[in-house]
């Protein structure tokens, strides 16, 4: 402020960083690198040794959280990093962990899972199918290349090149209405335009409405004010020559 105090509430969430720290951050990310699963609408994952760490935003109604098996890894065991229960159940495809409300945490709770080998060798993996997998990618330009934003690898890009005052855009058209509650779009800064890009839907007059606009940071996962159902959505960005969008994302609401 003004007399160079700190903003009380300001204040309560550096305490509250501290508070979490304590507790969940010399073990699950200190050390650490980015986990076996890319961010996704229930949270973000780490690891270091034989250990990965859920950092679960977002519980399925019911208190649960289903991901896929870690290829060739053993589960040895789960638990939480605040000391309180929670349960694993399993089948060859999948594992699931089931939490007591008492369990959770007011933010983000951390799930330790112990494997019976390193976790640091997995590629990175989509922990739950993306609505953009099921759809047909039309772009403003370089077509073939709209693969690449849905293969889960950071590494390859739609790139769009054009000349001033043409906008750029790619779009997700589904054979019916879905809903859409949350998105990622790039993978890093480097991916980051320097100008504003908009989501849009379709205004039923033959035009398109804007339901999101951002300035460029990264984030590793955005939310929409209120869930859409649209059978089309678009990426559009204005002002620019250059855009390179490394993953689109999109994600249904979890059940």
């Amino acid at each position: 402020m003004g007399d160079g105090a700190l903003n009380p509430e300001e204040v309560k969430r550096l305490e509250q960083i501290a508070d979490w720290w304590a507790v969940n951050g010399e073990k699950s990310i200190a050390g650490s690198r980015g986990g076996p699963y890319f961010p996704s609408n229930w949270g973000v994952s780490t690891r270091k040794g034989n250990k990965v760490f859920l950092h679960v935003f977002n519980w399925q109604k019911n208190g649960t959280l289903t991901l896929p098996n870690f290829p060739n890894k053993t589960i040895k065991s789960v638990s939480l990093l605040n000391g309180k229960k929670i349960e694993l159940s399993q089948n060859t495809e999948n594992y699931t962990l089931t939490i007591p409300k008492q369990s959770l945490e007011r933010i983000v709770t951390t799930v330790a899972i112990e494997l019976n080998a390193s976790a640091m060798d997995m590629t990175p993996m989509y922990s739950i199918k993306t609505l953009t997998q099921q759809a047909t990618l039309t772009a403003s330009q370089n077509q073939e290349a709209t693969k690449n934003v849905i293969d889960g690898n950071p590494t390859t890009v739609w790139h769009a090149s054009t000349k001033k005052n043409k906008d750029i855009w790619i779009q997700a058209n589904f054979e019916k209405p879905v809903t859409i509650e949350s998105f990622v779009a790039g993978r890093g800064e480097e991916w980051v335009t320097k100008n504003n890009p908009e989501l849009q839907i379709p205004d039923g007059n033959g035009g398109w409405k804007t339901i999101y606009k951002w300035k460029p940071k990264f984030e590793p996962l955005k939310y929409l004010k209120t869930p859409v159902t649209t059978d089309k959505i678009r990426l559009k960005v204005k002002n620019t020559k250059d855009y390179y969008l490394a993953e689109f994302e999109l994600y249904a609401p979890l059940k």
